[in-house]
């Protein structure tokens, strides 16, 4: 039986991307998310069924460590 500390956590581009609706988990719109994807800044999402494509949000987790990580401090 699973528990519901081994659940995968999964992050729709609205959670993701900041809108003026709303707060994302960055600072960033949609447009530039998936720029990001393109660039291999974030990981590459997936479709979890017709219309629904997802982020492993432990994935975009270790990719937001390794931007920070890259900043250069001025």
């Amino acid at each position: 039986m699973e528990t519901l500390m081994n659940r995968k956590r999964y992050l729709q581009i609205s959670e993701l991307a900041t809108t003026k609706k709303s707060v994302g988990w960055l600072p960033v719109s949609p447009a530039t998310c998936w720029r990001m994807v393109k660039q291999g800044r974030l990981p590459a999402p997936f479709k979890l069924g017709l219309g629904t494509t997802v982020w492993d949000a432990d994935e975009v987790e270790a990719a937001i460590e390794r931007l920070k990580s890259k900043r250069v401090t001025k």
